[in-house]
């Protein structure tokens, strides 16, 4: 499976947003003591990071098409927008792609939450605006 985002610019956002937190899911924080310092690190904008971090992302999406291309394997995508709007959907695409007959399976509801909210929001728009792009439809 390969599992990527329409939306790159936000995905480099949070993973460089999970760089300097060292959170990288909203489970990670069940494991925190509530004085955890990285609960309480404050990210600032920071456009050279959040480009480096846009080129590992555009990286790895590539490397791992290629590789997929070049070992002539066989591979579902899903698209990390499309599975957040109806996980039941893209769950019952899976378990098909795996010949497995959906029908009276039951999907558990997913246990992630979005971690960015506002914060991510305008750092992408910022980001944006520094490029010259127009906001994202």
């Amino acid at each position: 499976m390969l599992l990527w985002r329409r939306d790159r610019l936000a995905q480099a956002v949070s993973l460089y947003k999970a760089r300097v937190t060292q959170i990288w899911s909203s489970l990670d924080r069940q494991f925190l003591d509530d004085d955890d310092p990285r609960l309480s690190v404050e990210v600032k904008y920071d456009p050279l990071a959040i480009a480096q971090a846009l080129t590992d992302v555009i990286r790895q999406e590539t490397g791992w098409r290629r590789f997929f291309q070049e070992h002539a394997l066989p591979y579902i995508e899903v698209c990390h927008e499309d599975f957040v709007s109806d996980p039941a959907a893209q769950g019952k695409r899976l378990l098909e792609a795996l010949d497995i007959d959906p029908v009276g399976v039951a999907l558990p509801a997913p246990r992630l939450e979005r971690q960015g909210g506002a914060d991510n929001d305008a750092m992408v728009r910022e980001f944006r605006e520094l490029l010259g792009q127009p906001a994202a439809q």
